[in-house]
């Protein structure tokens, strides 16, 4: 390569343009490979499945975009995205209560996943270090005595090969690095599993100007004695997203009939009384999900220079979180960070980082859905039983509800919760 560095990026969705947007700093050449072939306007495609589904990014997130591709939220909302209060704007139901409403600082970003992704992909495609080989699949990893020298991968003209100093992969779900690892002489990494069985059904609607203003968009988490969830929430074009999501094989039926029937038994009536109103135009859209799934790349005492996972890759949440992009966002910061420290132990630098990002949105994850599904333990069920506590009076208290956001949205640590609380004279 004459000299120059060159980083390879398996994947061009959130987390690998972000890796894109963190290597180029460092690189050269950053040059993202990707399997499907990427159409030039906001469109969905079978690598984001979920893309047609409900999404949430939340404000660390947005802020952590901001940072590594400056100017997107000003882009975006060019675009069509809409800037919105949370707590303000936002109707959120945990453990059953609708949290009080108020003003704060803090800025969420209503918009679709195809345009948020294909806005921040054409943005970063604009980087002059960045470039992007579409439709062409990662076979397997270049590699000698235990190091990563590039990538093969299918074309149009059959098996090619892309050299580079680092392989970035991307792949989340479908990733194939743990199989690569074994078959250079690695160990694969440990797994944590939680599973949910948790089926997505999801519409397009369009609500009427009057509903929208009276009712507007909301999340509704689980109760342990109702599985059920639900997101309505707006996207460009003035149209509204509504998921439906049932746990351990429970799902909303597929006709607008059952749909509404499902929404109707929700902890709350407030989807039923939106959506009886809307006209239900693109759908419905199911999608799956297993389980949260964490590989422990941290924990392995041998991995290959020139490689690194990042995003869904390493760790998949239950999306009902909205924890994905932000994760993969801190995560592309920090490799960042990491990079400009050096090359020097950099996957065991990363993967450390990396694992106490996800701790986070782990705890988060799995500690709920372990109690929805019935297998929570003791210490779970006694942080459930004070987090009903909190909701009961959050439902009334708006600096509770700002105070559980701003752990919600990675801007504060969950102990403040409890803390919170005994300052506003609740029970701990």
């Amino acid at each position: 390569m004459s000299g120059s560095k060159r980083a390879v990026v398996i994947g061009a969705s959130m987390a690998g343009v972000l890796a894109a947007s963190a290597l180029q700093s460092v690189y050269d050449e950053v040059v993202i490979v990707e399997r499907d072939s990427i159409a030039g306007r906001p469109s969905s495609r079978r690598g984001v499945g979920q893309s047609k589904h409900a999404h949430g990014l939340l404000a660390r997130g947005s802020q952590a975009i901001e940072e590594l591709v400056p100017g997107i939220t000003a882009e975006l909302l060019a675009g069509g995205a809409r800037s919105y209060d949370v707590l303000q704007q936002g109707n959120f139901y945990n453990h059953g209560q609708l949290m009080a409403h108020g003003v704060s600082d803090l800025r969420g970003l209503m918009v679709s996943r195809n345009l948020l992704e294909h806005t921040v992909r054409q943005s970063v495609l604009r980087m002059p270090a960045v470039r992007m080989v579409d439709g062409r699949e990662v076979l397997g990893l270049l590699h000698e005595t235990g190091v990563v020298l590039g990538v093969t991968c299918s074309g149009p003209d059959g098996v090619d090969t892309i050299e580079a100093d680092l392989v970035v992969d991307t792949t989340g779900r479908v990733s194939k690095l743990a199989s690569w690892l074994v078959a250079m002489g690695f160990q694969a990494p440990a797994e944590e599993r939680v599973d949910v069985d948790l089926v997505y059904t999801t519409w397009t609607v369009t609500v009427p100007d009057h509903i929208a203003a009276r009712h507007g968009g909301a999340l509704v988490g689980p109760t342990p004695g109702n599985p059920r969830a639900a997101a309505l929430l707006w996207i460009e074009g003035n149209r509204w997203t509504a998921t439906l999501a049932g746990y351990q094989g429970l799902r909303a039926p597929l006709s607008v009939e059952g749909f509404l029937e499902f929404a109707a038994d929700l902890p709350t009536r407030h989807l039923h009384e939106v959506l009886s109103h809307a006209k239900f135009e693109e759908g419905p859209h199911v999608y799956r999900v297993p389980a949260n799934r964490r590989l422990r790349y941290d924990r392995l005492s041998r991995f290959p220079a020139g490689l690194l996972a990042l995003g869904d890759s390493m760790c998949v949440f239950n999306p009902l979180y909205g924890q994905g992009m932000t994760v993969s966002a801190l995560q592309a910061l920090l490799l960042r960070a990491c990079l400009t420290e050096g090359e020097e132990a950099l996957a065991r630098r990363f993967f450390a980082g990396a694992a106490e990002i996800i701790d986070v949105a782990w705890r988060i994850a799995t500690d709920a859905d372990s109690v929805v599904v019935g297998t929570a333990n003791p210490e779970q069920l006694s942080a459930s039983e004070q987090m009903g506590h909190f909701h009961e009076a959050a439902a009334h208290d708006p600096e509770l509800a700002r105070q559980f956001l701003q752990v919600i949205n990675f801007l504060e640590p969950s102990s403040s919760l409890v803390e919170a609380l005994r300052n506003r004279g609740g029970a701990a």
